[in-house]
């Protein structure tokens, strides 16, 4: 949490309420969770941003949530991608994400 960026897609990271949480823009266009449970296997997207697995779940037309995949303790972030864009979040994120170990990769799907 420490090592998270002050500003991420050019929103300013603000105070929270609750422990374990970050979040960027007013209103709060950028939600990160750090805690979450394993997701495990899923069908879901998974791509690979700065040594990062990410998986993207769309919510809704204009929101997402990305799942920092294997890493415990899990790291959730929420977008809204109306004001953001997830490539970015993620690129500025991995460095952060990164001192969190992976205990597992995304597989390749097969050929």
């Amino acid at each position: 949490m420490l090592d998270l960026p002050k500003e991420l897609d050019g929103l300013e990271k603000r105070t929270t309420p609750s422990q374990a949480t970050a979040a960027w823009g007013a209103p709060a266009r950028i939600i990160l969770r750090c805690g979450t449970k394993d997701r495990g296997p899923t069908s879901d997207p998974c791509t690979t941003v700065g040594e990062v697995d990410w998986v993207s779940t769309e919510e809704s037309e204009t929101k997402w949530r990305m799942t920092a995949y294997g890493r415990v303790p899990g790291i959730e972030v929420n977008l809204d991608t109306e004001h953001v864009s997830s490539s970015n979040v993620a690129e500025a994120l991995a460095e952060a994400v990164k001192n969190v170990p992976a205990e597992k990769k995304c597989q390749e799907a097969p050929r």
